[in-house]
């Protein structure tokens, strides 16, 4: 039997190997083919496209976690509220001998700045950008997430409610972001208008402006909600806003009147002292659901497709509609 060394000394830096054959033409194979790299090469990206899924949903449902376990932060800072002062806070504050208070809706006062972006989820999920850009208006008035921040662990923050808003310590205060009003999954835009921190979750009005459990001058406590505090919304997440911004406090829920979806609704453009500002409703980044804190301390998911009629009477503290306890 003939001994054949396939290798030479110039062979890449390979060793010599040798090979045993009866026949004098064996050739030694040392790579792939082109058609076998091709099919490696596809397997590799059909398993990449299966797991990539599955690795965004694992990581959006750690998101969501962690902005369930925002709102359930909110939801006892508010509770606190109420042990300290005997009622949840307020939606916004204003003076009526001062003028210009309208229980409605805050007044949009302070130009702050060009957002250069702004993107928000429509109820069939789709995604609307608006790119001016815009110079956009705030509230020279406090809301609620204003008033908890001793509740919320952020005293550092130092406002001053006797200084305008627009002081330079309160403006430095209203820049400071505070990751417990942000939800994880939320699309926001790096170029904050005027630095403001940005607010994801919002007071329920109601189905009207006062309604609700949180409203302007509002002082709800537990002995006024009727409907019963696990019926009843304190708080909820939406898409967008600023907590240093009264603007930004609430959200009402829409009536069959509105001819709107409950969830994911943002109004048309406003204009005010030379800029514009837009309402958002209750809705969120994620997909299927929008997270609420309950009067009861209670946090869960409402799935975006729920019954109108129920997420109606969830809103309302004193309506006296009748839920089932399947709902």
């Amino acid at each position: 039997m003939q001994r054949l060394s396939t290798a030479r000394p110039s062979d890449r830096g390979f060793p010599p190997v040798s090979l045993t054959s009866t026949g004098p033409h064996l050739v030694s194979r040392l790579g792939f083919t082109l058609i076998e790299l091709l099919v490696v090469m596809a397997i590799i990206g059909i398993l990449a496209a299966l797991l990539l899924p599955a690795v965004q949903q694992a990581r959006e449902a750690a998101r969501r976690k962690e902005c369930l376990n925002n709102i359930r932060q909110i939801n006892l800072a508010a509770h606190n509220y109420l042990d300290s002062h005997r009622s949840f806070p307020s939606g916004w504050v204003c003076n009526p001998n001062l003028g210009s208070c309208d229980i409605g809706l805050p007044r949009a006062t302070l130009p702050v700045d060009v957002m250069d972006q702004l993107k928000f989820k429509q109820p069939d999920n789709s995604m609307v950008e608006i790119n001016p850009p815009l110079t956009w208006v705030i509230s020279d008035l406090w809301g609620w997430q204003a008033f908890m921040l001793s509740q919320m662990d952020q005293t550092t923050v130092n406002l001053d409610y006797r200084l305008p808003k627009n002081h330079a310590s309160n403006w430095a205060g209203i820049q400071l972001r505070i990751k417990s009003y942000e939800c994880p999954s939320a699309s926001l835009s790096a170029n904050r208008p005027g630095g403001l921190g940005y607010s994801t979750y919002r007071g329920s009005t109601g189905t009207t402006a006062t309604n609700g459990t949180i409203f302007c001058n509002s002082k709800i406590s537990d002995r006024d909600i009727r409907d019963g505090m696990g019926n009843t919304i304190l708080f909820g997440e939406s898409q967008f806003g600023f907590w240093g911004d009264a603007l930004g406090c609430c959200a009402r829920t829409p009536v069959p009147a509105d001819n709107r979806s409950p969830f994911d609704w943002v109004s048309d453009e406003r204009k005010a002292s030379g800029g514009t500002y837009l309402l958002f409703g209750f809705g969120s980044w994620h997909d299927e659901v929008v997270h609420f804190a309950f009067a009861d301390g209670s946090c869960r998911p409402i799935a975006k497709n729920v019954d109108a009629a129920l997420m109606m009477a969830f809103a309302t503290r004193n309506g006296n509609e009748r839920i089932s306890q399947e709902d």
